[in-house]
């Protein structure tokens, strides 16, 4: 089981990373509050997403593959508006 786990500890390093590279020094703290959020916001909205089965068994896919649609839109809109650094990190230790 720690084999299957490790990945996902690898890559929640990474990520969690990602959030304090981007911000510039003086807005650092509305950055990771708002990287906060990103994890926040799909928990609260789940059982939404649930119920849309009691509607129709297609509904929810529906909502969710626009969603992912429209979260692919944005990060190509934001890679771009990001500083090279936060892009490419020089070094990631993963250890």
């Amino acid at each position: 089981m720690n084999s299957i786990m490790m990945p996902s500890h690898r890559n929640a390093r990474l990520c969690g990373n990602r959030g304090p590279a981007t911000a510039p020094c003086p807005a650092r703290g509305r950055y990771l509050a708002a990287f906060q959020y990103a994890f926040t916001v799909p928990g609260v909205i789940a059982p939404a997403a649930v119920a849309l089965f009691s509607v129709a068994v297609w509904l929810p896919w529906l909502v969710v593959g626009t969603c992912a649609g429209l979260a692919v839109a944005a990060l190509r809109w934001l890679a771009g508006h990001l500083p090279a650094d936060a892009r490419r990190p020089a070094s990631v230790h993963v250890g």
